[in-house]
This record gives C-alpha cells, sequence and structure tokens, in this order.
C-alpha cells in the first residue's frame, strides 16, 4: 500500500521501506478481516466499494500465486475502470486515499517483507454473514441466491458442455441460473430496494462476468436472456 508522503531512510543504517511505486494497488484492492469490520460497520469504507468472491469462485491468490476456488467469502474493495487497481488509489499521485482508515491487509504489507501478510492473508477473513445476518430479509435472499447460483454446480455444468456440447439439459440448467441472477439483480434495482452499487457485494459478481472470465461463449437473445450457444 503506497504511503501518503515517503519517510527518509537513516544516513547511519539503510532501511527498506514502501518506494510508492503503487504496484500493489494495482493488482487489486484488499480483502476485509474480523479486525476490519468497523470500517464496514462506520461507514468509512460503504459497501458501494465493495464486492463479494462467493464460495467456490475461481479466484486468484497473490499470495500463492494461483488460481483455485474460494473456500469462503472473500469481501474485497472494488477495482475501478474495468481493472483491479483499488478505487481508493490516487493514481497520479500513487497515494491511498483512505490511508489513515486502511484495511489490516494494507497495514501488513511490505513488499521486502512478505512474511506478516503471508501469516495473516486467510485467517478470520470477513464474511456477508457476519455483516447481515442480523437483516432477516435480506439475508434470506442471499442465501437463496447463493443456492440457486452455486459456483461447484455452475462449474460441474460448465465440464459437462465442454465434454459434450450436445448436453441440453446441462446448457439449459446455466441458463436459468443465468436467468435468476440477473432478475433479482434487476429486481433489485427497478424497485429501488438495494442501490445498484451494492449489488456486486451482496450477490457476487454476475454470473456472466464470471462465465465470460472463464472462456464462456455467451449469447443474449432478443428479449434479453443469456444462452450458451451449441
Amino acid at each position: 500500500m503506497s504511503r501518503r508522503s515517503p519517510s527518509t531512510p537513516s544516513m547511519q543504517q539503510p532501511v527498506q521501506r514502501c518506494r510508492q511505486c503503487a504496484v500493489c494497488c494495482r493488482k487489486g484492492g484488499p480483502a476485509f478481516h474480523g479486525q476490519d469490520r468497523h470500517l464496514i460497520d462506520s461507514g468509512q469504507i460503504p459497501s458501494e466499494h465493495l464486492f463479494t468472491i462467493r464460495k467456490g469462485e475461481p479466484a486468484h491468490d497473490n499470495v500463492t500465486g494461483t488460481l483455485a476456488p474460494a473456500p469462503q467469502d472473500i469481501i474485497k474493495i472494488k477495482g475501478r475502470g474495468g481493472d483491479w487497481t483499488c478505487t481508493y488509489l490516487d493514481e497520479a499521485a500513487n497515494r491511498c486515499t483512505i490511508y489513515d482508515f486502511r484495511p489490516m491487509e494494507c497495514r501488513l504489507l511490505k513488499c521486502w517483507a512478505p512474511e506478516a501478510l503471508q501469516a495473516a492473508y486467510d485467517q478470520n477473513r470477513l464474511t456477508r454473514r457476519d455483516l447481515l445476518a442480523s437483516h432477516d430479509a435480506l439475508w434470506k435472499l442471499i442465501v437463496d441466491h447463493d443456492v440457486r447460483c452455486d459456483y461447484p454446480t455452475l462449474q460441474d455444468l460448465v465440464k459437462r458442455l465442454q465434454a459434450d456440447p450436445g448436453d441440453e439439459p446441462a446448457r439449459r440448467r446455466i441458463s436459468e441460473m443465468i436467468h435468476f441472477d440477473r432478475q433479482i439483480r434487476q429486481l433489485m434495482g427497478e424497485r429501488g430496494i438495494l442501490a445498484p452499487e451494492r449489488l456486486d457485494f451482496l450477490f457476487g459478481r454476475p454470473l456472466t462476468s464470471i462465465l465470460a472470465a472463464m472462456g464462456t461463449r455467451l449469447h443474449q437473445d432478443a428479449d434479453g436472456r443469456w444462452h450458451m450457444p451449441i
């Protein structure tokens, strides 16, 4: 995490320190841990600036450098402009605009000494349940969406189609999942129930985006429904 102003190294004993290159900030915003909950509860970091990687979603692990299904919710700060650059990075100055109340991962990150971040990286991660379980109606809606748009099921269906492009039941089931995911987002926005900016935090990223990232071809018909072409 880039600092607001560089520190002056000791003339007697050179030290390694942040160079304000902002490379870490451009690789994606941090994930949230239990220690960060107050930042969201207080509104210092609003949910409109967050998104959720849901359990089972293919996710890149910046520490191990691998791509693997997320073992649980991972709540992260959104990127901007279609890339992963943290929305709170002032790109012109390479400075963090929330430096005084940055999340734990940013506080621990030292590119020259990654051990502290590596030790805490997958510990005590904050989940949507931690933040939303007391909101009964909304939480039930989120649980229903998670069940009906389950990532392990989606990945199994995609594998079936890759093995047999003529597997119409798999194709139809994927289309139903995409349609449900799209409809619930539209319904929440059109009725003014939820701000559109909050939807990626509450329901994760749209299935169409995830499937496209997996290299799966999609087609939208005249009625706005998404399909997987043969």
